[in-house]
């Protein structure tokens, strides 16, 4: 995806602030990431979308299994990517809303058959597994609070998407929301964000 990390720099020029700017340097420049190791599946966790566990091993009554990509699937989070990179048109970044309702128009759906909406492609766009690094234990059951990276389990995974094109994306989503909000559950709609569902995964 060269071609979209040169256009996405072109429409997407330096900041002044230095702070902003040391980020900007950091998101073009990053080096992709490998990715090639498999996981071992918690008991009820569910495949992010781009994913299928699969049977690693048998362990007395319990089952190893590992995230395998779906290559359907993976297709689909690739083209968001893109389109959050560079859109459509090649013109500039597409946000949440306007890839939800190119997907739809392509008559794309999600794994239970449903049209994209913005609250699931934004869930796309901030999930880390897809860059090959999938988080657990991230946040304390009650308060919900993130817990300190040092109490964070980071697994290697398949990735999907390249850092060289994750790093941008998410630099590009905190320019456009720098609070961190989330917005509506359907294209064309705006909602206030709803609480997390209680998991040990990382919703980014």
């Amino acid at each position: 995806m060269t071609d979209s990390h040169d256009m996405w720099r072109q429409l997407n020029p330096a900041p002044s602030n230095p702070k902003r700017a040391a980020l900007y340097a950091r998101s073009a420049t990053i080096s992709p990431a490998d990715g090639s190791s498999s996981i071992e599946e918690q008991k009820r966790a569910v495949p992010p979308f781009g994913y299928r566990a699969v049977k690693s091993e048998s362990r007395g009554a319990g089952v190893k299994k590992r995230l395998e990509i779906d290559p359907h699937e993976a297709e689909i989070v690739k083209l968001i990517f893109r389109l959050a990179m560079i859109g459509p048109t090649g013109t500039g970044p597409a946000g949440a809303m306007r890839i939800a309702r190119e997907l739809n128009q392509q008559n794309l759906s999600t794994r239970k058959g449903q049209p994209f909406s913005n609250r699931t492609v934004n869930n796309i766009l901030h999930r880390t597994t897809y860059s090959g690094r999938r988080v657990f234990n991230l946040t304390e059951g009650r308060t919900k609070r993130k817990k300190p990276p040092e109490k964070q389990i980071i697994v290697p995974v398949p990735a999907i998407i390249d850092t060289a094109t994750f790093e941008p994306v998410q630099f590009t989503m905190r320019e456009r929301n720098p609070f961190g909000t989330q917005r509506g559950s359907q294209a064309g709609e705006s909602k206030p964000s709803q609480k997390p569902n209680r998991t040990l995964e990382d919703k980014s």
